[in-house]
Parts: structure tokens; C-alpha cells; sequence
């Protein structure tokens, strides 16, 4: 809340609603601050704080229209510039979020908030120069700064600088009030060789996030007696097929995979999934890249999913048959175009599901639209275009998703889990992704998979259009089938 040259006659009506506020009593605090306008029409700062009212109820519209009142009537408040950029930029609008950020610093060249928020702007518009520039002036005004230094540590990421990117994340993540440490009493376990203890190993962020990083299992077995990995529940069997996988005398710990509902065994050391990077001092050149890595009963030595035993994975459940994919002489495409709707990322890498109609309409491509959900009226589209997408009870987690992803000749994603499960899979994968990709789609050199080594990565030549990318996409699948 921000209030100065205030009129005598509205300070009860506004302090009222700042106690409110406090107490998230939203609309009683949006009441007392309406009140307040109604005794002082020009009141910036009752337009103000009435926008953050909306803010709590989860209304963006009349939030915008307070922060532009309050700018209409005192161009330099920064507050208002300030937040009123971070709606813009929500929704992708990074040219006048940044044009209110500067807005904002033009007032307080030390707002340490703007300039983070500038710094991110800048970063997604590919200016990563000018980024770290903000983001140092940012930390040197407020060193405790934790959204800033995870900034910061990402873009050192970006720009394949992960000794001091790692250490910098590691160490500032859980600083930030929207990522809360767990309160564990066993301590951390910094990578040391603890054979006789057991280290919990838990899940922490999104599902593609933990496929990524589960590559890293068989080094911490070498590393400790038993593991015990917490995961989403989703992930439980995956997981387990591949703690159950090829025979490896160096692989001495035993493994127990756990859903996070379940109630955790006694343990003695702890660690969130994404230390394993730094713990394990990766670099570009020493990422753990054996794929496949989800390995189920094969002989020792051998890939699970290797190209001639895809099809004797197990389809029990689904509508498409072993049989008439190999008699078939198509090219079977898997082809997912979104993520979850609630990500915070996904209107920037989600893509219209109608934009895929040259993509998929290519003679001698059997396209399977894979997505879990469909969105509203995507289900019309689908029938429209004679594709039939593969839901319903069969899909009952991540193990299931890989049995119908092993049968692709070719996976088409977007940068969402199920990329992370075809590369991890080791299927042929083709990924779009945004013009503004993070740190996973980038080597030193720039747009690469160093993670993935297999995938083939297309990426927006503008943020919000895929049209240069699928143009590009599309070409590269004729190419592809006329050479199959």
C-alpha cells in the first residue's frame, strides 16, 4: 500500500482499508478505498491500492483500469507504472511493460523491482546484455534480493554459465516467498559419498522438470546406501521402471519411489531435485546425455526402447494396436501443441491447435494428437479434421503416456513434459519453442538441446508467432517423409 499528500477527509476511509487489506479483507478494504475516492476524486492512491484490492479478488481487468487512473492523474508514480508493467508483460505484452518500466525508473532510478522486472523484459526480448546490466544495479541496491539473484542465476544459465548459475540458484530459490523451503530436521546432503545413510530425494517444480533431472539417478546410487525418491504421483511407475532397470555393479544403493501423498519412511540427509546440477558441478560438456534413461527389463547393456522393440511395450489399455502401426507405412506423428492451462508460461508456449492443420494433413503422415485434456472447442476441431486424440481412463499416468510415445516414428511437442518425456525416451523429437526459451533449449552458442542431443528444436522468430516456426516445421516433415 502507498499513500502520500493525502486529504484530511479520506484518512479514516483510507486507513481503514489498509488495516483491511492487511487482513485480507479484500472487499471490505476495496469498500473503504471506493469510500475514499468517492471523498477525493483525484486520489491517486486510492486508485492505487484499490487496484491491488482487485489484485486479491483475481481481477486483472479493473486492476489495470485503477493503475491507468491513478497514472492519469500523477504520470510520475512509479508504483502504479510498476505494476501496471507486470499486467502487460503477463500477458506478453513486452513492448509497453516496457515501456512503464522505464516509466518507473525514469521517477526512481533505484527501484529495485523495476529493474528486475526490466531485466526480465529485456532477457525475453533476447537483450541479454542489457538484462544482467539491470539485474546487477538491482542486487547492488538490494543485495537480499532473492527474486533477483534466481534472475540472475537463470541467466547465467541462458548464457551456459553453470558453475556460477547453479551455485546462485541453489542458494537464493528458496529465499523467494513464492517458492518456500521444506522444514526438514535432517540436514542438506551436499553430494559427499554417504553409504550407509538414506537421502530423500523430492520433487520440487513441474513434471517436465523432473523428468529432466531424474537422468542424474544412477550417479547419486553410486553415492549412497538407499535413496528414496518422493514424486508426484503421476510420475510413480515411470520412475520405478526405471530404478528397476539394467543391471549395474556400480548401482549398489536399493531405491523406493514414493508419491508425495504418501507418508514418508524415516530418513537421515534430504535434497530438492534441482541441487543435483550444482551437487554434481554439471557443466555444458558434462551433462548426464545417456539416452534412453527410462530403462524396463531389458538385458544388461541394452536400450529398453530401442527403435526395433518399441512396439513391445505395453498398449493394453489404448485404442491404438502394435499390429496397425507396423503394418501401416506411414509415418506415425505424436503431436501435443499444449501444456497446462495453469502454468504461468503457457500463453507463451501453447500453440492454437488450428494452426496445425498443414502440419498434419502431409501425405504418408499418420498424425495421433496426444494431449491428455483438450481445451474448449478443441474436440470440434479434432473431429472436423478426422483426428482422433487418445484420452479418456486409459491415460492414468506418465507410464501409460510413454507407452503410446515408445510407438511414434517421431514425437512433434511444444516445450512442456511430454518433450521431456520423448527425449528422455530417447524418440525422435522435433520441439517448438518460444523466441524467448530458457535456459534447457540453449547452449553458449545459442538455440541448441544439449540435454536432449536427439531433438531438433524450432523456434519462433517473434514472440506470439508460430507461423515462421511451423512454416519451417512443416517443410522439414515433407523433407522427412520423402526421405523415409
Amino acid at each position: 500500500m502507498v499513500g502520500h499528500r493525502l486529504q484530511e477527509s479520506v484518512l479514516p476511509d483510507y486507513h481503514r482499508g489498509g488495516e483491511l487489506l492487511a487482513e485480507g479483507d479484500v472487499e471490505g478494504a476495496a469498500a473503504a478505498f471506493q469510500e475514499a475516492l468517492v471523498r477525493g476524486a483525484d486520489l491517486p492512491e486510492g486508485l492505487f491500492n484499490l487496484a491491488l484490492c482487485y489484485r486479491m479478488a483475481g481481477a486483472p481487468e479493473e486492476e489495470e483500469t485503477c493503475y491507468r487512473a491513478a497514472i492519469e492523474r500523477r504520470a510520475e508514480f512509479p508504483e502504479a507504472h510498476n505494476n501496471l508493467a507486470g499486467l502487460l508483460f503477463s500477458r506478453g505484452d513486452f513492448q509497453q511493460a516496457e515501456r512503464h518500466y522505464r516509466a518507473a525508473l525514469k521517477k526512481r532510478p533505484d527501484y529495485p523491482e523495476a529493474l528486475n522486472s526490466l531485466a526480465t523484459v529485456r532477457s525475453n526480448l533476447g537483450d541479454f546484455t542489457e538484462a544482467a546490466e539491470l539485474l546487477e544495479r538491482a542486487i547492488s541496491q538490494r543485495p537480499e534480493f532473492a527474486e533477483a539473484r534466481c534472475n540472475r542465476a537463470l541467466l547465467r544459465l541462458a548464457l551456459g554459465d553453470y558453475q556460477r548459475g547453479w551455485s546462485e540458484y541453489v542458494a537464493w530459490r528458496f529465499r523467494r516467498a513464492a517458492t518456500p523451503s521444506r522444514p526438514f530436521d535432517q540436514p542438506l546432503w551436499d553430494g559427499t559419498p554417504c553409504p550407509g545413510d538414506r537421502l530423500l530425494l523430492h520433487a520440487e517444480q513441474g513434471f517436465g522438470d523432473t523428468i529432466q533431472l531424474l537422468r542424474y539417478l544412477p550417479m547419486i546410487r553410486r553415492r549412497v546406501g538407499h535413496l528414496i525418491l518422493e514424486l508426484p504421483g503421476a510420475l510413480v511407475r515411470l520412475a520405478q521402471s526405471m530404478a528397476q532397470g539394467r543391471a549395474d555393479h556400480h548401482l549398489s544403493s536399493t531405491v523406493d519411489v514414493i508419491s508425495q501423498e504418501a507418508l514418508l519412511p524415516p530418513f537421515d540427509l534430504h535434497m530438492p531435485l534441482l541441487n543435483l546440477p550444482h551437487v554434481f558441478s554439471t557443466t555444458l560438456d558434462t551433462i548426464p546425455a545417456e539416452i534412453p534413461y527410462f530403462i524396463s527389463g531389458v538385458p544388461d547393456g541394452e536400450p529398453c526402447l530401442a527403435a526395433s522393440s518399441r512396439m513391445e511395450y505395453s498398449v493394453q489399455s489404448f485404442d491404438i494396436k502394435r499390429d496397425s502401426l507396423m503394418i501401416s507405412r506411414k509415418v506415425h506423428v505424436g503431436i501435443t501443441w499444449a501444456g497446462r492451462a495453469t502454468q504461468g508460461n503457457d500463453w507463451n508456449r501453447s500453440i492454437p491447435l488450428e494452426s496445425l492443420h498443414p502440419l498434419v494433413n502431409i501425405s504418408n503422415v499418420a498424425a495421433h494428437p496426444m494431449q491428455k485434456e483438450l481445451r474448449p472447442g478443441e474436440e470440434e476441431v479434432l473431429e472436423r479434421r478426422g483426428w482422433q486424440p487418445y484420452q479418456g481412463g486409459g491415460w492414468q499416468d506418465f507410464q501409460d503416456t510413454a507407452a503410446m510415445v515408445v510407438q511414434m516414428d517421431l514425437m512433434i511437442c511444444i516445450d512442456s513434459a511430454m518433450a521431456h518425456l520423448a527425449g528422455a525416451l530417447g524418440v525422435p523429437l522435433w520441439v517448438l519453442i518460444p523466441a524467448n526459451h530458457d535456459w534447457r533449449w540453449r547452449d553458449r552458442q545459442g538455440v541448441a538441446s544439449p540435454w536432449y542431443p536427439q531433438a531438433r528444436l524450432f523456434v519462433q522468430q517473434q514472440v506470439g508467432d508460430w507461423s515462421g516456426a511451423l512454416l519451417e516445421l512443416t517443410e522439414a516433415l515433407k523433407d522427412h517423409i520423402s526421405r523415409t
